[in-house]
């Protein structure tokens, strides 16, 4: 989420926050030294369960701005492709970042949300998490909601690229087989999906391989989810 303005000095700055994932590969290394550091605090944050975010900027002249400004106007009242042209022009601005730094904030469970979710699956419902988060803070929340146990093992789906991706289904498709052998009735098993791997894993035949290995999960987190894959993972299951 970006917003440009023009600062009491007259420079015009586009602003922009999102998930580290992201506003990494927008940002000029060379702008920013201390990225590192920042990433080490990100984590530690995301080990006590908070929910984080980058935040960084950009300096343009006018005449940049001015010149895609008309361009962005043209794309948003596009009869065609509309959503497309204008999405390639946020990419084109959102470039050349220098962060600013981190937020992180704690966001509390509504009142009986572990309880309740802990009683859908004594009842032998499947509990599927599509949520925003990185997978550190996903799997901490997953804790507090009571959605995963210490007697769930973790299965992690991670990779980019259709290569890593399949190789990383091979490796969970060879862990729920050893639990086979080691367990009888209930593998007790947890399958995590990371966003990256998401992107692979709604595309068939993967889904399809994907699909297998979540019905022996008792649940589900698919991390740093987009509202559209989050229609698509829905469509998927069913």
């Amino acid at each position: 989420m970006s917003v440009i303005v023009e600062n009491p000095k007259g420079e015009v700055v586009l602003y922009t926050k999102g998930a580290d994932s992201i506003i990494l590969e927008r940002i000029n290394q060379e702008k920013n030294p201390e990225t590192v550091v920042t990433m080490k605090y990100l984590s530690e944050f995301a080990d006590e369960g908070l929910r984080t975010l980058l935040v960084a900027s950009r300096k343009m002249t006018k005449n940049q701005y001015e010149n895609w400004a008309q361009r962005y106007l043209d794309a948003a009242t596009a009869v065609e492709n509309k959503q497309e042209k204008m999405e390639a022009l946020q990419d084109e601005i959102e470039v050349d970042l220098q962060i600013i730094g981190a937020t992180a904030i704690e966001d509390k469970l509504q009142d009986e949300v572990g309880p309740t979710i802990a009683f859908l699956k004594k009842c032998g419902i499947k509990v599927w998490v599509l949520t925003g988060d990185k997978i550190e803070t996903a799997i901490n929340i997953g804790f507090s909601c009571q959605l995963l146990t210490k007697e769930l093992k973790r299965i992690i789906v991670d990779g980019k690229g259709k290569e890593e991706v399949d190789k990383s289904i091979v490796e969970a498709q060879k862990k729920v087989e050893k639990r086979k052998t080691e367990l009888t009735g209930d593998l007790k098993l947890a399958l995590i999906v990371s966003g990256d791997a998401l992107i692979e894993c709604l595309k068939e035949p993967m889904s399809a391989e994907l699909m297998k290995i979540a019905d022996l999960c008792e649940a589900v987190i698919c991390c740093r989810v987009a509202p559209k894959q989050k229609a698509d993972v829905v469509t998927l299951v069913r």
